[in-house]
């Protein structure tokens, strides 16, 4: 789900960037992201903190993602405060749930941060090569905030029956499975 937050936000930027809607204002497109997507986490993180809104922040990251990706096209500038709230929602709400049941594990603060990176990566290269990632993504940024709003109020981080387990690891294999599909469906459009 990291993935697809994370990828989705980058190919919204670099899609504007390379469609050179925005090309003066560029900077500030960027800069305006990153202030909101990062500045905001502190703020978010103490209301977190103090009214357990972990879940609620968890789940309605990826859907305000989402709803950046849907005004994109038409809208830029609320795209990317859409898209800025959402990213920073998503880390604050997961980060606050899942990293405290990690113990002092760097092996499962990885496993958190890992698959951000690289869905950053497949976005920024989507957004810069097709205009056929929206609509993927907007599907899978909604299923996913559905995901984390019943995963993150059990303990899905240590399961307590190996079933579970099977069950989370066969979904994440599926959705990373999807977005390669989406990934090779938009390059392979993108090439057409």
């Amino acid at each position: 789900m990291h993935a697809i937050v994370d990828g989705a936000c980058g190919a919204l930027l670099y899609a504007e960037a390379a469609a050179g809607r925005l090309p003066s204002r560029l900077l500030a497109w960027f800069l305006g992201y990153n202030v909101l997507a990062f500045g905001t986490q502190f703020l978010l993180g103490a209301a977190a903190d103090r009214w357990r809104l972990y879940r609620a922040l968890g789940a309605v990251g990826p859907w305000l993602v989402a709803l950046g990706v849907c005004t994109a096209a038409h809208a830029p500038w609320t795209a990317v405060i859409l898209a800025g709230i959402g990213n920073a929602c998503f880390h604050v709400g997961v980060a606050g749930e899942l990293l405290p049941r990690c113990g002092n594990s760097a092996r499962s603060l990885g496993v958190f941060v890992g698959p951000g990176a690289f869905g950053l990566a497949v976005g920024m290269w989507l957004g810069n090569s097709t205009a056929y990632w929206r609509e993927p993504f907007a599907v899978l940024l909604l299923a996913a905030g559905i995901r984390l709003f019943y995963l993150l109020r059990g303990d899905f981080v240590l399961p307590a029956r190996r079933g579970e387990i099977r069950g989370n690891a066969v979904l994440g294999v599926l959705l990373m499975a999807l977005l390669a599909s989406v990934a090779i469906r938009s390059a392979t459009g993108g090439v057409l």
